[in-house]
């Protein structure tokens, strides 16, 4: 199977509850990161389905993604950009992120912007 290219870039944007200031916001960034980097696979997948719909699909997907520091789990992902839309992505990327479990859950509620780069290799 040809590789397919998904790349995911964190904002520098995180906001927390204005009680976790100081309390390892960066640490939970970082951790989160490495959660979502490890569906790497997965989220490909949802792609290659995109592009078997599409051979030509790609561009761009931006989307905050909020993390409960309850659970550790990823709560709810928002589409808020980008020049890439297809639906059942989305749904497939939503359904696959939201499988992420953090070990140690967060002081506060994350709310982080990531951009995905889709291209067809």
């Amino acid at each position: 199977m040809k590789a397919l290219g998904v790349w995911i870039t964190m904002a520098l944007i995180a906001l927390a509850s204005a009680a976790a200031t100081g309390c390892g916001i960066g640490e939970a960034q970082t951790r989160l990161r490495t959660a979502v980097d490890a569906k790497q696979q997965e989220l490909g997948q949802c792609y290659g389905e995109a592009l078997a719909r599409n051979p030509q699909a790609g561009g761009t997907i931006q989307a905050w993604i909020n993390l409960d520091s309850d659970s550790g789990r990823i709560e709810s992902v928002e589409y808020t950009g980008g020049d890439f839309r297809d639906e059942a992505m989305l749904s497939c990327m939503t359904s696959t992120l939201q499988t992420v479990q953090l070990m140690q859950a967060p002081k506060a509620n994350l709310r982080v912007e990531y951009t995905f780069h889709l291209t067809p290799n």
